[in-house]
């Protein structure tokens, strides 16, 4: 074995080359097959390649006790956005001082009009608001949340009769939302489906989400993986002229959403895959399509990558996560299996991490290569 490989601290601008991206998406395309033959490779490991020195480092991850991480595994039982907060209320059967939750967004409970004042009961998810922007009833000016109507967490006793009679989807509850009551020594969660009862049975899914250097081209790789079903594509970008030279893309992918792409690629590839494009940052994806699958995360920054890991150890199979650096050519792979007791991909990380953890780190500008692979 080979000395560890060496982590820059700080290096200047330069391309990853095209060929960095495909030696990354090939050694995770390697983890992934055997996942889908039913013998997964060791997890909580990390498999770093060095392309300038031709050395490679096999590393065990070790479980941090004091992981700012969530390792809480969830159940989520499935919920038809047409039935009423008062049926879920009743199915869950809360104990007192319950709380309602909606994993990944916040509950208004009013909005007000910017210029009349006038204030309008709410009692939606904030991500409803997203999609359309409500008007005031008296002088058709756009509504606004004030920060105190912004809640993660709204008490059952506070929310009036009338709302709870609504169906799920007039709460601004998107298919796949989790919704979760919770109380101070249980909880319940739900996931909105019109589908069955999932089984529980063999994993079909990919989730990719990032589809720059390493992402575009895992996708082939991915798409011909024997057992994969279904792909779900996720990323908020559009490709650029300058990610010709360093991602997987043709020209007539210039100024294209990369999900819209790649997922058109993909239905070329293999016309009987599902392909499921969500043009949107992975903080705002529903939990319930992580749920019984395998996450491989090339996302560029630490905030991404924090939160695929708490949507992957609350209800993913595996999760991969892939990173290149180009100043020093490193590639390398990390693959955890999600569960109480797994190491997860934040436990090495240390106050710094945390600190910048919005920072985003993409392959081609200088960073610190340490904390981004």
């Amino acid at each position: 074995m080979t000395a560890p490989l060496p982590r820059t601290a700080r290096t200047p601008a330069t391309n990853a080359p095209r060929a960095l991206g495909a030696l990354a998406a090939s050694l995770c395309a390697l983890q992934v097959e055997p996942i889908f033959a039913g013998r997964a490779p060791a997890m909580g490991c990390e498999l770093r390649i060095d392309a300038a020195s031709r050395r490679s480092l096999d590393t065990r991850l070790v479980r941090n006790p004091s992981c700012r991480g969530s390792h809480l595994r969830w159940t989520l039982l499935r919920a038809d956005p047409a039935l009423s907060l008062r049926d879920v209320l009743a199915l869950a059967a809360p104990g007192r001082d319950a709380q309602l939750r909606c994993f990944g967004t916040e509950w208004v409970r009013a909005l007000r009009c910017g210029d009349c004042g006038h204030e309008t009961g709410f009692w939606r998810t904030a991500a409803s608001l997203a999609a359309a922007t409500p008007r005031c009833e008296r002088c058709a000016a756009p509504l606004v949340v004030v920060s105190f109507d912004l809640r993660s967490s709204l008490p059952l006793s506070s929310i009036p009769a009338a709302v709870q009679e609504r169906p799920l989807r007039e709460l601004g509850l998107r298919l796949h939302d989790a919704l979760s009551v919770e109380w101070p020594d249980a909880s319940v969660h739900f996931e909105l489906s019109t589908g069955p009862t999932d089984p529980g049975g063999p994993i079909d899914t990919v989730l990719i989400a990032g589809l720059g250097a390493v992402g575009s081209a895992l996708v082939p790789l991915v798409a011909y993986t024997p057992g994969v079903r279904c792909i779900v594509l996720v990323d908020f970008d559009v490709y650029e002229s300058s990610n010709l030279g360093g991602q997987a893309i043709t020209p007539d992918a210039v100024s294209v959403p990369k999900v819209l792409f790649q997922a058109e690629r993909l239905r070329v590839l293999r016309p009987d895959l599902e392909v499921v494009p969500i043009e949107n940052r992975v903080e705002n994806v529903p939990l319930g399509l992580f749920r019984n699958t395998l996450v491989i995360g090339c996302v560029d920054s630490r905030a991404a990558r924090v939160a695929l890991t708490e949507r992957a150890f609350r209800v993913a199979r595996f999760q991969l996560d892939v990173a290149v650096d180009g100043p020093t050519l490193q590639a390398r792979v990390q693959s955890f299996e999600p569960n109480d007791d797994a190491v997860c991909l934040v436990c090495p990380w240390d106050a710094g991490d945390f600190a910048a953890v919005e920072q985003t780190m993409p392959c081609d500008r200088g960073h610190d290569a340490r904390a981004s692979l």
